[in-house]
């Protein structure tokens, strides 16, 4: 009886082995449950007799109200930007330009001064 050298041979080996089975049984599991889902809910399916209803679809109403809740929501935001622009040209036409900028940092030493490090 001749056994593989696998078997026998370094950890790296053994390493091989082991977590090439383990991805085999891994996937042969994955395989055989979506083999058995798919083969018991196409037969749920059937049985049940899922068909597209109209009771299941959006009806016009639905879809009407839906435009109309996103008809507001769009003259809200419209308002928003309206209402930035005006404050943009509002701060754009002050006379006075240096009361939008910040003044200038000041240093908090006095120049010439070692700071300790």
């Amino acid at each position: 009886m001749d056994l593989p050298h696998v078997l026998f041979g370094t950890l790296r080996d053994h390493y091989l082995l082991l977590f090439g089975a383990a991805g085999i049984f891994g996937l042969g599991a994955g395989l055989l449950g979506a083999w058995l889902g798919a083969r018991f809910g196409t037969r749920a399916a059937l049985r049940g007799g899922v068909t597209n209803t109209v009771a299941g679809l959006a009806t016009q109403a639905d879809i009407r109200a839906l435009g109309d809740d996103f008809h507001g929501l769009l003259i809200e935001v419209e308002r928003i930007a309206e209402g930035q622009r005006f404050l943009a040209k509002v701060l754009a036409e002050r006379s006075e330009p240096a009361a939008l900028a910040s003044p200038p940092p000041r240093s908090r030493r006095e120049p010439g001064t070692v700071t300790p490090h």
